[in-house]
This record gives C-alpha cells, sequence and structure tokens, in this order.
C-alpha cells in the first residue's frame, strides 16, 4: 500500500496539460491485521520526484502568472501525454480533485484533500490555502517565508503540504492508518452548509424538503454536498433514531 503527496502545474486551469508534476511517496507499516496499512513516522525533510513536461498546446498567460513557468523552459522535455501516475492506493493534496483529474482521473486511488480536513481541524482560520495555513501554524517568520519562497511550484509545494499533513495528523492522534485518514477526508468533504447561492451558507439539515429534493433530482450535483443532502433526508424520514449514525467521531 503506497500513499503519495502529489502536486502538478498546468498550461491553464480549465482543460490544462501537465508541464510539471512533482511527489513525495509515503510507506506504510503493518497494522494489527497484518496489512500494509499504518501511517509511518513522516519524514521531516525530503526531495521530492519532480519532472517537466512540454504540451501540445500554450500556456495561458493566467497560468504563467501562477507558476511562471516559460514555454522555453519545457523544450527538449518529455511530452505531456508521457506523463503516467505511479502506482498509489492513496493521493494526497491541497483540493487534490484538481490534481487527480489533471492527472487523468483514475479510479484506481482513492483521494485524500488536506483542504477539506483543514477546514474541518481549524474551522476558524482566516484562510486556507496552502500557503496562509502553512503560516499559521509554522509562524510569520522569516523561515517561514523561504518554506513558501517557491509556492506554486509542485516541487515546493508537495514539500509544504507534507508539513501540513504531519499538523493534521498531530491534531488527530487516533487517525493511525491511511484507510482511517481516508474516511476522515471523505467526511471533512461533506460540507456542512449548503453551497448552492440561493441558500448559501445554510445549515443543511435546516433546508426545506423541497429544495432537498430538488437538488438530488439534478444529475450535476457534487457528489459530496448529494451525499450531505441523502443524509439529512434519511435522518428525517428513513432511519429510526437507532438506525441515526452518531456524530462523526473525529
Amino acid at each position: 500500500m503506497t500513499a503519495i503527496i502529489f502536486d502538478t502545474e498546468l498550461t491553464d486551469k480549465v482543460d490544462g496539460e501537465i508541464i510539471e508534476a512533482a511527489w513525495i511517496e509515503l510507506g506504510a507499516e503493518l497494522d494489527l491485521a497484518g496489512e500494509r496499512n499504518l501511517i509511518p513516522r513522516l519524514p521531516e525533510s525530503v526531495t521530492p520526484f519532480v519532472e517537466r513536461y512540454r504540451p501540445s498546446k500554450p500556456i495561458s498567460f493566467g497560468a504563467m502568472a501562477v507558476h511562471n513557468i516559460l514555454p522555453s523552459e519545457l523544450e527538449g522535455c518529455v511530452p505531456s501525454c508521457a506523463f503516467d501516475l505511479p502506482e498509489c492506493e492513496y493521493l494526497i493534496g491541497h483540493s487534490i480533485d484538481f490534481d487527480w483529474a489533471a492527472a487523468g482521473s483514475p479510479e484506481r486511488v482513492k483521494r485524500i484533500c488536506t483542504h477539506a480536513m483543514s477546514q474541518w481541524v481549524w474551522p476558524n482560520a482566516t484562510g486556507y490555502s496552502q500557503s496562509a495555513l502553512i503560516y499559521m501554524l509554522e509562524g510569520a517568520t522569516p523561515e517561514t517565508r523561504e518554506m513558501l519562497s517557491g509556492a506554486h511550484g509542485a516541487a515546493c509545494d508537495v514539500r509544504n503540504n507534507l508539513v501540513l499533513l504531519r499538523h493534521i495528523l498531530a491534531q488527530r492522534p487516533q487517525i493511525a492508518t491511511w484507510s482511517h485518514l481516508w474516511e476522515f477526508s471523505e467526511e471533512c468533504r461533506i460540507p456542512r452548509t449548503c453551497p448552492m447561492k440561493k441558500h448559501e451558507g445554510v445549515l443543511l439539515e435546516d433546508l426545506d424538503d423541497g429544495f432537498i429534493q430538488w437538488c438530488l433530482n439534478q444529475y450535476w450535483l457534487d457528489p459530496y454536498f448529494r451525499k450531505g443532502l441523502e443524509r439529512v433526508q434519511s435522518g428525517r424520514y428513513a432511519c429510526t433514531p437507532e438506525e441515526i449514525d452518531d456524530d462523526f467521531p473525529f
């Protein structure tokens, strides 16, 4: 079993091609069942794998302004279509869906989102970008600024995501296995308030039945929002009190 902290830089935010990819491979130790599932002691520092790729389409200026990768720097690199995600079971990242989609949306991997978990672990943080969280957790110091000096470069971002993951696990010491961490991430991704403009910020359990049913009838509904609404609906009508799950134990 392998978990990978993963990050990419693309030609564009929408339908972009990978021009830089970086990852840190994290192993697993045997759990009580003899499965390689235990989260090992995370390294304090590590050199990530990083590689650049030559795209078949131009880099948008908006994307270039974020990652500062110039087209001339990609000449001679292998083509973007040659990218191949290494074998892994868990893919970890800040808003990992973006990078997972860039890698071809492989169904074989389970996504662990540090952005979603951070919102649950630090509900009163003033910002949830990776850089904002690193400043909050590591301190507003020259050393932290140096850590972040290469932000929006894939290698820098995976190193800093390792730091963020270490802080998350320190706040949740009961999470000892990769499968447990994935379950926590999945729960954290279910919104507690409505993300849709009409009822934005309203707790899901305070939404009226008609609106909930209308949402559930929409094929395009975010799957985690759908799961939250189905949980509310089930709690109201389909389950006895004994069948309704207790509050999430994290």
